[in-house]
């Protein structure tokens, strides 16, 4: 992935740019993003509101790519709530990589719990970006990758550019 990201320019974050404003639904825009995650090397990422996923309330914030398995463990069993990667990460105003939770909180046992369990799906290293506006509701961010280890400086931007595309186009 290193090489992918030395040779990532400007240009290559403003055709993600502009390829999510052509977007018209969430799915095209899904597609969108998708495509630029990997092509910058992370094989998953996830977009979502900070609130009850399980409402299925229609302006709910909800794109992933992430295993369909976790996907479904999160919503069913609630894990949203107790997940100690979004509790981290709304303490750092650029975002977060996972490695450095216990920099920044302690997680409970239940919040371990769920890191644990999303490391069984494959998740074992991420960076998480939050998204605040006053007024409305919060949303993170969040790529993903099998190899442990902290993101590199290029990765955490990486996920900081895409993500606020994301986001941006997100809730339009």
């Amino acid at each position: 992935m290193a090489q992918v990201l030395e040779f990532a320019q400007l240009s290559d974050f403003e055709a993600v740019y502009h390829a999510s404003e052509k977007a018209q639904t969430h799915a095209e825009l899904f597609t969108v993003i998708d495509a630029a995650i990997r092509s910058f090397g992370f094989p998953w990422f996830a977009l979502v509101d900070d609130g009850d996923l399980i409402k299925g309330r229609s302006s709910c914030l909800f794109m992933t790519n992430y295993p369909s398995s976790w996907v479904d463990e999160v919503t069913t069993n609630r894990l949203y709530r107790d997940d100690p990667v979004h509790a981290a990460s709304i303490r750092s105003p650029t975002g977060l990589c996972w490695e450095r939770i216990h920099d920044v909180i302690a997680p409970t046992h239940v919040q371990l719990s769920v890191l644990e369990r999303g490391r069984a799906h494959g998740l074992e290293s991420g960076y998480t970006v939050p998204f605040r506006i006053p007024g409305e509701r919060g949303a993170f961010f969040s790529v993903a990758r099998r190899k442990d280890g902290a993101f590199t400086y290029a990765e955490a931007t990486v996920a900081q550019l895409v993500g606020g595309i994301a986001f941006q186009r997100g809730r339009e």
